[in-house]
């Protein structure tokens, strides 16, 4: 079997925001466990951010 014949497949999942796809070797965080937001870069993040800060009050105020 030479290197031409091997198959390669790449796995991803979509940002949450605005769809693309995300490899998901650098998606996956070892800390992430109980849910997860997958998101493609900082701008995207930006929007997640904005939209959750509207549901949910108290993510916008940081920590104390």
């Amino acid at each position: 079997m030479s290197p031409a014949d091997v198959l390669v497949v790449k796995v991803t999942v979509r940002c949450t925001v605005c769809g693309i796809d995300v490899p998901l070797d650098e998606a996956v965080v070892p800390e992430a466990i109980d849910q997860l937001t997958y998101l493609c870069g900082l701008d995207c993040y930006a929007r997640w951010r904005a939209t959750a800060a509207i549901s949910f009050p108290s993510l916008s105020t940081g920590p104390d």
